[in-house]
């Protein structure tokens, strides 16, 4: 829904350090839920904060 997708945009660009990035359908959601899981296994394991990030965007 396009007004949701708004809303969270809004959310994400007030969290220092991050920008919101529409990456399509929530088709899209699955895969990057299922890496969301892994960050935080590995950040328990390693009691680290590892993250990624996505790079060559020009917004």
């Amino acid at each position: 829904h396009p007004d949701a997708a708004t809303t969270t945009a809004e959310l994400v660009a007030k969290i220092p350090g991050l920008r919101p990035v529409h990456v399509g359908s929530l088709d899209a959601a699955a895969p990057v839920e299922s890496f969301t899981a892994v960050l935080l296994q590995v950040n328990v394991r390693y009691k680290t904060r590892a993250a990624i990030r996505i790079t060559g965007l020009d917004i």
